[in-house]
């Protein structure tokens, strides 16, 4: 088994939403970036990659809807 970080979407889409930020300096391929706050909540589960994503939604989903 191993560990897996899980994050969800509503629409299934396996990307994250990003914070805003300005460029302060770019050279070449490199970027320096002021960012705005932020808050972000994720969860790392044991597990197969099917079996950790079911339990993660399930975390995640509990916390943003407030569960106790």
């Amino acid at each position: 088994m191993g560990l897996i970080s899980v994050g969800c979407s509503l629409f299934g889409k396996g990307s994250e939403e990003q914070p805003s930020y300005q460029v302060v300096l770019k050279q070449d391929d490199k970027e320096i970036r002021k960012y705005d706050r932020y808050i972000i909540a994720k969860t790392t589960i044991n597990g197969s990659f099917k079996e950790a994503q079911s339990k993660g939604f399930r975390i995640l989903a509990g916390y943003i809807f407030g569960k106790k």
